[in-house]
């Protein structure tokens, strides 16, 4: 085969493979399909402690997470531009374990304005690192006899029993989805 033959059989088949690669892009582009890696463990989380995980997470991870696997999946799948809002409130109880009550850097490397370790009856731990610009979407009360005082973070201390109603835009990051934290000790 002469040289002129080959650089046209290699041309053709060069110009092929690009013609395909450039379908396959625009076919994902128009059906809106995703690439992903198979084995994605990625932990979406703003303190140590799980929160939510995307796929696959390991199971000594699915052991502790209370939020069904299947619903926060089952979230993932809502299109942009149909839904114009989405929040979730949750409540929490337990004992204070930990509480820092001065900005420092929490295991994650992430700095926090204050920071709140409680446990629940089952031992399971959660810890909310609270930034500077999200204090002001924190309250802390007192109950007194049914009665809530509000009182300041800085009356909060290890063994306290606490209630803690939060509330997550999950429209926004995890850095800035807090919309407010109520904190209730008894």
């Amino acid at each position: 085969m002469s040289f002129i033959k080959l650089f046209k059989v290699i041309f053709i088949a060069l110009f092929l493979v690009t013609c395909v690669e450039l379908g396959y892009y625009l076919y994902i582009q128009t059906t809106g399909v995703s690439i992903s890696p198979a084995k994605t463990q990625r932990i979406v989380s703003y303190s140590s402690d799980v929160l939510a995980c995307s796929e696959n997470p390991p199971q000594e991870i699915v052991d502790k997470q209370a939020l069904s696997e299947s619903a926060l999946r089952s979230l993932r799948y809502l299109k942009k531009g149909l839904i114009s809002s989405s929040t979730t409130t949750s409540e929490l109880r337990g004992k204070i374990v930990q509480i820092e009550k001065k900005e420092g850097i929490s295991s994650l490397g992430t700095q926090y304005e204050r920071l709140l370790k409680i446990s629940g009856s089952n031992g399971h731990v959660n810890t909310f690192e609270l930034k500077a610009e999200k204090m002001n979407n924190v309250e802390v009360y007192q109950d007194k006899e049914g009665k809530k005082e509000k009182i300041n973070f800085d009356n909060l201390y290890i063994n306290d029993k606490i209630v803690i109603d939060i509330t997550h835009d999950l429209l926004k990051s995890t850095n800035d989805w807090l919309i407010k934290m109520i904190i209730i000790k008894s």
